[in-house]
């Protein structure tokens, strides 16, 4: 499950950057 927040916590991340 660790790496699926990751994934999303990064997903937010880059979507906020834009």
């Amino acid at each position: 499950m660790e790496d699926y927040t990751f994934y999303s916590f990064q997903m937010q991340l880059m979507n906020s950057i834009s």
